[in-house]
């Protein structure tokens, strides 16, 4: 009876979701662009400075970061881990510093985006599928 009732819960969410996706993008705003990859890959360009930046910081924040770092840091009673995730924050600041005015000039918002205008794309289509099946890799269990 559970497992009739977690299937019957996971299809209906699921459906729900389906649904007022296919309604944001048949009916809604998205209907109405004239260029809808610009405006989800980059807002339209018209995000403020404060969401590009909390968009990097949450990026690269994690159920990894948040359960398992501080876990082996407890474990291990050395603070390292706490100093790696400072370091990588000042590193993606450092990063977006550089890197986002740049992209945003050239239209760009993606890396593989970039590796296709500045080389050809046969490169950006390699990288594409390296950075796909590294990262369904990634998701297997050990």
């Amino acid at each position: 009876m559970m497992i009739v009732l977690q299937i019957g819960s996971f299809l209906v969410w699921t459906g729900a979701v389906a649904a007022l996706t296919w309604l944001i993008v048949t009916k809604g705003s998205m209907a109405r662009s004239k260029s809808a990859s610009a405006e989800y890959f980059a807002g339209g360009n018209a995000l403020s400075w404060y969401v590009v930046a909390g968009s990097l910081m949450l990026t690269n924040l994690s159920t990894e970061q948040l359960v398992g770092l501080n876990g082996a840091i407890f474990k291990d009673a050395c603070l390292a881990g706490t100093a790696w995730e400072t370091f990588a924050a000042l590193a993606m600041c450092a990063t977006a510093g550089v890197f986002l005015p740049i992209f945003m000039r050239a239209g760009l918002a993606t890396t593989t985006g970039f590796l296709g205008k500045r080389f050809d794309l046969t490169t950006r289509t390699i990288v594409s599928t390296v950075f796909l099946v590294f990262y369904a890799i990634g998701f297997f269990p050990p």
